[in-house]
């Protein structure tokens, strides 16, 4: 692949000394490129001159944004653009549309409908514009932009269908990314600036919407693809765009971190699906590859500086076609940790990462289906279900597998017992380590970090086995199919030990000194949600 960029994906990229890591890395790993990812952050280093004035008096108060503070951040960006330069290292910003400023609203009133902005106001044409020709005229260093045309993480889309005015009720959504796709194209390819248009739908209709606008651009736009359909989900097949689309250049992003696989908090290689994806896409003459190392809604943390670095590492090589085994993978993690090691810790560190992503798979997920809420327990057995067959939903992609989540005895058990499975396979990891009669870094560091992670398998089992049990018993009355009188027992109990595992890790986080990300992940509080929601159920069962 020609183009291979690491991406920051949050607030790293606004420090120096992570910048200059990165920028590093992207080096050692033989990458090119350093993409940064934030949903609005192009508001904190352009007006857009334009339509705001950025050297008018005040009119009472100043921008919301500050005066100084952007230009603070103009220097600063400025200044990385040059440290990248220094390292013959490319610069793209990853974006998603539509964002503007809260200051826009001061001067367009009429924006807005009812309480909600207007996706097809004809305005947004007009600040796309100025938007984009003050990027392009400040920082001529960019080589280009990636950007998420209509995300539903934008300020305003016309996919969530909000705005009830005349014109979006008309307006096609294949019409409407247009709208936003040919004035940024036309901006940027006046100075010579790429343009790469991020595939991120949340259902199929509108993937088939945002690729017939694609198919509309010229023949330069390049498609950047997620690696699986919607979110990178490990258990979702590839995306099929990656097989089918063969009109224009396109790449493929991949996550490094693990917002779906426990953040890295729980380390988990991903040896064999990397290997897969990555000769797979070669194969489909995939030309590019975009390595996410952080997720944008956890501060402080990303895959450079925790074990999942393997991932960003196998990634990178994958990219260039070349096949690395769990072994020297391993060994490069160790090597560039500077950690000492022995043949019998490595064949212990590699034996234990290899099984890494059974474990987390049968944690999070029920049977390939996304349970958890982005690694965490999610905010109720409502959302949890809503999570499955909505909005992270295998069968949106996959309409055979739908009927996986019509719920009778025998597939809860079946669901039950891969929690179960799961959390079998880390306590057995538990027993080897606290028996093995070693005092070195990696048997230490093996101790602590399956520690923790049994105790976050056992979680997953806890809540997994209420919501499974939910599930079973609330589609059963709604088909007024009659259980086994155990069902009614089995989800007490499992309430009760949910409620009691919960307390135990609550005691525990108030008494450790760990980050914040663990407590986050842990989330004692939505622990007490599910204990709630789940009494309330029960009470209804019995007395119905």
């Amino acid at each position: 692949m020609n183009f291979r960029g690491l991406e920051f994906h949050g607030k790293s990229f606004w420090f120096h000394d992570k910048v200059e890591y990165a920028l590093d890395l992207i080096r050692d790993y033989d990458m090119n490129a350093f993409i940064l990812h934030e949903s609005d952050f192009m508001t904190d280093f352009i007006y857009p001159s334009g339509i705001l004035d950025p050297y008018a008096p005040w009119d009472g108060a100043p921008v919301r944004r500050g005066e100084n503070a952007l230009q603070n951040n103009i220097y600063y960006f400025k200044d990385l653009l040059k440290r990248a330069s220094r390292k013959n290292v490319d610069v793209w910003l990853n974006i998603k549309e539509l964002t503007f400023p809260d200051e826009i609203l001061g001067v367009r009133k009429d924006l807005m409908n009812d309480g909600v902005y207007c996706p097809t106001h004809p305005f947004w044409t007009e600040m796309l514009r100025a938007k984009y020709k003050d990027l392009c005229n400040w920082y001529p260093e960019i080589k280009g932009i990636i950007v998420s045309a209509g995300s539903p993480e934008g300020k305003t889309t016309l996919s969530q269908r909000k705005c009830k005015c005349q014109r979006c009720l008309e307006t096609n959504i294949t019409d409407w990314y247009l709208m936003i796709l040919k004035p940024i194209y036309e901006e940027l390819s006046s100075k010579g600036m790429k343009l790469a248009v991020r595939e991120f739908s949340y259902t199929k209709d509108h993937q088939d919407a945002i690729t017939s606008a694609i198919d509309q651009m010229p023949p330069d736009v390049i498609y950047c693809i997620k690696i699986t359909a919607h979110d990178f989900y490990p258990t979702f097949p590839d995306n099929s765009l990656i097989e089918t689309i063969n009109s224009r250049p396109k790449w493929i992003e991949y996550d490094t971190m693990g917002q779906y696989y426990g953040w890295g908090l729980v380390p988990c290689p991903m040896f064999n699906d990397i290997e897969e994806r990555f000769a797979g896409s070669i194969n489909n003459n995939v030309d590019g590859a975009v390595l996410s190392v952080e997720w944008e809604r956890v501060n402080n943390w990303n895959s450079i500086y925790n074990p999942n670095r393997i991932n960003l590492y196998l990634t990178a090589m994958g990219a260039v076609g070349k096949r690395i085994s769990p072994k020297e993978a391993v060994i490069n993690w160790l090597e560039e940790e500077k950690i000492i090691y022995s043949s019998q810790d490595l064949a212990l560190l590699v034996d234990y990462f290899l099984d890494c992503w059974n474990i987390i798979k049968g944690a999070l997920y029920i049977n390939d289906f996304v349970l958890a809420d982005s690694s965490m327990i999610p905010m109720s057995i409502e959302r949890a279900w809503w999570s499955m067959a909505d909005k992270h939903s295998l069968a949106e992609w996959f309409p055979h597998r739908k009927t996986d989540l019509e719920m009778d005895e025998s597939k809860a058990a079946a669901y039950i017992k891969e929690k179960k499975d799961s959390l079998e396979k880390i306590q057995y990891w538990k027993t080897r380590i606290d028996s093995t009669l070693s005092f070195s870094w990696v048997v230490d560091f093996l101790r602590k970090t399956v520690f923790i992670t049994e105790r976050y398998v056992d979680l997953h089992y806890h809540y997994g086995k209420v919501a499974i049990l939910a599930g079973l018993i609330e589609q059963s009355t709604e088909k007024n199919i009659k259980l086994s009188k155990n069902i009614t027992t089995e989800f007490n109990e499992a309430i009760q030990e949910l409620e009691d595992f919960a307390k135990m890790i609550e005691q525990w986080l108030q008494v450790s000194d760990l980050p914040h990300q663990v407590y986050l992940l842990f989330n004692p509080e939505r622990c007490g949600f599910w204990v709630k929601g789940a009494r309330e159920k029960y009470l209804k069962l019995i007395q119905a």
